[in-house]
């Protein structure tokens, strides 16, 4: 099979797991093509002026990653005009169809096309069903869908546009990350359109180990940018709390943002220096490793479509704290952890010092069973795969 794949960001500029669904799809004997379109924010004024130079000149890097070809194009980005910068982003990514490959080359056309975010990808999506007929199918993983409350006024104006409405009702397929996004997008288009596949992790990397060193703490982990919407500063205070009990744990954090200057602080504030650990931006590697080492895994944001690194830390073996808030909802189960309110520090404590005195409950190897069963490379990418095939097929029938 022929896969275009349209992605909304793409690596080096976040989308890790976008890269690792391409790699799968390569690995099944598919062809797989992914047009990158990178925005430069006018901060960087000199990328900025050359972005606005490929508008004209289409300057674009082309590529083989692995099995997966990919073609990155870069486009000026313009926050306080987020409808023109919608329509930049389609008209580049659209360029780069038209004079890249397939809208010229029928032997080359793709048979479908798998989209990562309707915002923007699935805008230009639609443009190329309606000139050229491909078929499409949208992959959602944002989590302002499942929780607008905590989001942005201009992030919840570029949801409203029409242009993103017409990419789900056009669209062939709608795969969520969640059942949280489905009860969203089911608003936007035919519910029987819409199906849940979740995203993957790679259970060979992430698996418990046991030769560890451990020190005679219990270790609570959590993995996030360290911005409002993760919920980092309610689980510090809820921690605190945890410390008045039991004198034997500690917190590390992975990750960084502007919020650090002032977690530090509270750290400080709560005389818990000794107790917390910063580790700041870790490897996918690194991140292993410190799962590996941990008790309990934490993540409790204020909303998260899916949250991937909540099924790395399952796959490692390792309980959960999550809060009630899409992915969230959808993972933790009764044997591999537990969900506290959302923004509630006293329900976070709650959950965290009933996770330590019930931990024998919650057996590693049935959750990472869990994982494997569900969101393997293997499960995933065959579960992607049928659905692609599905919409090409319909199109292939409808063309007879």
């Amino acid at each position: 099979m022929n896969i275009l794949v349209l992605p909304s960001w793409y690596p080096p500029h976040g989308g890790g797991f976008f890269k690792e669904q391409c790699e799968a799809l390569a690995e099944a004997n598919n062809e797989v093509r992914v047009l990158a379109v990178n925005r430069v924010s006018p901060r960087y004024f000199t990328g900025w002026f050359f972005a606005i130079l490929n508008l004209f000149f289409s300057r674009y890097s082309k590529e083989r990653e692995g099995d997966v070809e990919v073609v990155r194009m870069n486009y000026p980005g313009l926050p306080l005009l987020p409808k023109w910068e919608m329509r930049i982003f389609v008209y580049v990514q659209l360029r780069l169809f038209e004079k890249v490959s397939f809208g010229r080359n029928k032997r080359a056309e793709p048979n479908v096309i798998h989209v990562h975010s309707a915002i923007w990808a699935g805008v230009t999506a639609n443009v190329i069903k309606q000139k050229y007929g491909i078929p499409y199918v949208i992959t959602e993983h944002r989590g302002r869908f499942c929780n607008s409350d905590f989001v942005a006024a201009s992030e919840r104006q570029e949801m409203n546009f029409e242009e993103v409405k017409d990419a789900f009702v056009t669209a062939d397929s709608v795969l969520c990350v969640s059942q949280s996004l489905v009860d969203h997008i089911a608003k936007l288009t035919l519910p029987s359109k819409i199906k849940v596949l979740g995203n993957m992790v790679d259970t060979e990397l992430f698996k418990p180990s046991k030769n560890v060193e451990r020190n005679s703490r219990v270790r609570f982990l959590t993995v996030a940018n360290l911005v409002e919407l993760k919920g980092v500063e309610e689980l510090i205070r809820a921690f605190s709390r945890v410390c008045e009990k039991r004198r034997n744990v500690e917190l590390v954090i992975v990750g960084e943002g502007k919020l650090k200057p002032k977690l530090l602080g509270l750290v400080g504030e709560l005389q818990l220096t000794d107790r917390v650990i910063f580790r700041g931006r870790l490897s996918k590697t690194e991140v292993r490793n410190e799962m590996i080492k941990a008790d309990v895994f934490a993540l409790t944001s204020r909303y998260e479509s899916f949250g991937v690194v909540y099924i790395e830390a399952m796959s490692c073996g390792l309980p959960v704290v999550a809060t009630k808030s899409g992915g969230g909802l959808s993972l933790v189960k009764d044997f591999n952890g537990l969900l506290a309110e959302i923004e509630n520090v006293e329900s976070i404590y709650e959950k965290l010092i009933e996770i330590l005195e019930s931990k024998k409950r919650f057996d590693p190897a049935k959750i990472r069973n869990f994982v494997i069963e569900n969101y393997s490379k293997e499960f995933i990418s065959s579960s992607l795969i049928s659905s692609l095939s599905e919409v090409a097929r319909n199109r292939e029938i409808s063309n007879v």
